[in-house]
């Protein structure tokens, strides 16, 4: 979840410092997927410093004609991306299986896949059905981060997304690790068959070591389905433990407790506990 830039819950500005520029995300994970107004849930998670979604290998820009060079006229803020930048960035998924499921799901709901796409200066997410680019980072990067995201994409349109107003307190804690954990594992494997230069998902080295050392075999074979699901393990595992990297930004929490927290406010005076 790293989705960058500041964030606000419904009650006013968490405390903690601003997370880092991109490359790291809100989480994305920054995405509107608890509020269905989306507004308020977004900028709490945009605060929380989601490093979920990518980080650089190698820094790198993309060269002027790419569309980088004056971002006020040729990437602005919410603005729709260009059809030729779209395409840069979503037509790469064709050699990437898992995506395309994910993908294909999503046409299913929709009918298409005509989904918004929109330029973001505060990382890269999704909200509410759109999925929003960061305008400063690299082909390589939203590449890397379109690959996360496409997951919260199909949870909201599936009508299966976090809502804080509705649920109850483990429910809605439940729900929101589900999915962003969902979509690490996904994107781990879309990554994999895919292979992006320059830019990789959060944690993606430490996982390939984890899963060379325990489960070899289903590397060697291909086995995408175990290997997803060894992924989800193994992602569920860093954000219980809080391991470096996969805790709070700006209030250096273990997310459970974060999203918990986010919940008790959301209902001042209730006293029941999960």
């Amino acid at each position: 979840m790293r989705a960058a830039g500041t964030r606000t819950t419904a009650d006013g500005p968490t405390p903690g410092r601003a997370p880092s520029p991109a490359p790291a995300t809100r989480s994305g994970s920054g995405r509107g997927v608890g509020l269905h107004d989306g507004g308020a849930l977004l900028e709490l998670q945009r605060q929380a410093g989601n490093r979920a979604v990518t980080h650089a290998v190698t820094v790198q820009r993309d060269p002027p004609d790419a569309g980088t060079g004056d971002l006020d006229t040729r990437r602005p803020v919410g603005g729709t991306v260009p059809a030729d930048v779209r395409a840069q960035v979503f037509d790469p998924l064709a050699g990437a299986p898992r995506a395309q499921q994910i993908l294909s799901a999503i046409r299913a709901l929709r009918g298409d896949l005509a989904f918004p796409v929109r330029w973001s200066s505060r990382g890269t997410y999704h909200q509410a059905g759109e999925i929003w680019l960061d305008r400063t980072w690299t082909t390589a990067q939203l590449i890397v981060a379109v690959e996360h995201e496409l997951t919260h994409l199909h949870t909201f349109l599936a009508g299966n997304a976090a809502n804080i107003t509705t649920m109850t307190r483990e429910a809605f804690v439940a729900a929101k690790m589900d999915d962003e954990i969902a979509a690490h594992a996904a994107g781990y494997v879309a990554h994999m068959q895919l292979g992006t230069a320059g830019a990789e998902p959060q944690g993606y080295t430490a996982f390939q070591q984890h899963l060379r050392a325990t489960d070899a075999e289903a590397l060697r074979a291909r086995d995408w389905a175990r290997i997803e699901a060894l992924a989800r393990t193994w992602v569920r595992a860093q954000y219980r433990t809080g391991a470096p990297g996969w805790r709070t930004s700006n209030t250096d929490e273990n997310y459970y407790d974060y999203w918990g927290a986010a919940w008790d406010r959301a209902h001042p005076g209730t006293t029941t506990r999960p």
